[in-house]
This record gives C-alpha cells, sequence and structure tokens, in this order.
C-alpha cells in the first residue's frame, strides 16, 4: 500500500492556497455560467416580444438545435430544467472531470396564449458538491461531485447521463438537457465577454496552483519537488506491525502549465482569460 507524505526532515508542500484559488476560479465561473443564463432568459424574452406567431424569431432559433424538432422538453408544461456543470477539464491533475459547481436553471418561457398575458421567468439553485449520493449503476455512495468522472470511465457521454440523473432524484425534478464548461470553456466566455473586472479590497497571491507531483520518471515527471517528497510503498509484517519498504521521489510535469506566481493588486483589475 503506497501513501504520499514527506520524510521526517522534509515539510509538505502548502494546500491551502491551492484550495483557496480553487474556490476562487469556480466562484468566477460560477458567474460566467449565470452571466451565460441572463443572457439567454433576455435574449427570449426580446424574440418574444418581437414575434407574437408561431413563426417568431425565438421559434425559428429553438427549430435549429439538435435534437428540437417543435420546441424544448417542458417548454409545453411551462418548465425547462436545464443542469449547469463546472469543472477544471479532463486531463487536469487534481480532479479534473469533479463537478465542483452544479446548478439546476429552471426556464419558465412567455406563455403567448395565457389569457391576461406572462412574462418569462428564471430560477437557478445550486447543489452542495459534498453530498452524499448513491452513484447510479453501482452499489456505492460517494461525493455528488464525483458522479461524473465516474459516469465517463464507464464511457464518453456516461457522465453528463448519470449527473443528469442523480441530481434528478435529488431535486425532484425532470432534468432532459446539461451544460459542461471548463476552465478552458471560462476563458473562452471571458475572452468573448471582453474580459471582465475584479475588484479586490486587498491584494492577492498565489505561489502554487494544481501543480501537482507524481512518481518521477524519465520522460514526463522529471522536476523534482523542494524541498523533496516521498511516496512510501509499506509492507506489513507478520506480527502486523508495518514498515516503509520504499520511498520514490516525487517529481512536476516539465510542461505541465501552472500558475506560480500570480499576483493581483488591490483594487480594480481588467482581466481577460
Amino acid at each position: 500500500m503506497a501513501s504520499s507524505q514527506s520524510l521526517p526532515e522534509a515539510s509538505a508542500l502548502p494546500s491551502t492556497k491551492k484550495k483557496r484559488i480553487v474556490r476562487i476560479m469556480l466562484f468566477f465561473l460560477s458567474l460566467g455560467l449565470i452571466a451565460g443564463v441572463v443572457f439567454a432568459v433576455k435574449a427570449g424574452f426580446i424574440f418574444n416580444k418581437i414575434s407574437l406567431g408561431e413563426d417568431g424569431i425565438f421559434k425559428n432559433i429553438v427549430k435549429t438545435l439538435p435534437g428540437v424538432k417543435d420546441q424544448l422538453k417542458g417548454e409545453e408544461e411551462g418548465r425547462i430544467n436545464v443542469l449547469l456543470l463546472g469543472m477544471r477539464g479532463e486531463n487536469v491533475p487534481g480532479g479534473g472531470l469533479l463537478a465542483d459547481t452544479i446548478m439546476v436553471l429552471s426556464l419558465h418561457p412567455k406563455d403567448m396564449k395565457k389569457e391576461g398575458g406572462d412574462t418569462a421567468r428564471a430560477s437557478l439553485v445550486s447543489v452542495p458538491r459534498d453530498l452524499y449520493v448513491k452513484v447510479p449503476g453501482r452499489e456505492e455512495q460517494r461525493k455528488i461531485n464525483a458522479v461524473y468522472a465516474l459516469g465517463e470511465e464507464r464511457g464518453k457521454g456516461g457522465g453528463i447521463e448519470d449527473m443528469r440523473t442523480i441530481v434528478g432524484e435529488v431535486t425532484g425534478l425532470d432534468i432532459p438537457y446539461a451544460i459542461v464548461i471548463n476552465f478552458q470553456g471560462f476563458t473562452d466566455l471571458v475572452n468573448a465577454i471582453g474580459g471582465i473586472t475584479v475588484n479586490l479590497n486587498e491584494s492577492f497571491s498565489e505561489g502554487m496552483q494544481f501543480r501537482e507531483p507524481h512518481v518521477c520518471d524519465a520522460n514526463v515527471y522529471t522536476v523534482p519537488t523542494r524541498p523533496p517528497q516521498y511516496e512510501h510503498k509499506y509492507y506489513t509484517r507478520s506480527e502486523g506491525t508495518r514498515y516503509i519498504a520504499k520511498s520514490y521521489l516525487l517529481c512536476y510535469n516539465k510542461d505541465q502549465e501552472w500558475g506560480g506566481g500570480f499576483e493581483l493588486p488591490g483594487g480594480a483589475n481588467e482581466l481577460d482569460g
């Protein structure tokens, strides 16, 4: 059995800062998702105001969506539910496919036939990522943010289907649609809207982001940790005591992009993706 820890003379690398930057990035990711949702709701409202007929702009746009012929699922009932997921991204170390942002967007489209008029409305609810649930298709319980990654192990697209299933069970809603965005999508979104303004009451600095060590090899993980960190392989003696049989030096990926030395001054900061 192997575990990752420092030798007695070495101190462990700090982890609190890394967790803090993850929370900050996911916060901004959530803001980006909300901004997109608000835009979509307003756009739908405007489209409905432009044309009241069955062949209006909004209807024509809906018909161009893949798998949609005449209307969205739930539109006739007056409630369209969409699952919104945010994660780091595939092949990103440290849980790239963990869905750390989980939200359900519930849209009420404007009913043109309702007597006395109607207005488009939207509701947004966040699902706690640490909620323990029974994993679809498995006899085990895990945190809900791991369901996407486990579903992808079954096959491409399995993650989003399992998340729609489990979030539907948690909320009691039928969720026919889902949107997934990762850090690259977040970058593209920020650039698409021309950047964002981040206001800080005080300066912010981050020394390490998403750079996680692995056992050193000759090709990829070739940059030794400083101070040295080791992964120990333990064996158990016949009487039950354990001892370190071998220690492996840990290294960083020499090509992996990371955010060491990231700093922002206090005040207003104009940022792009």
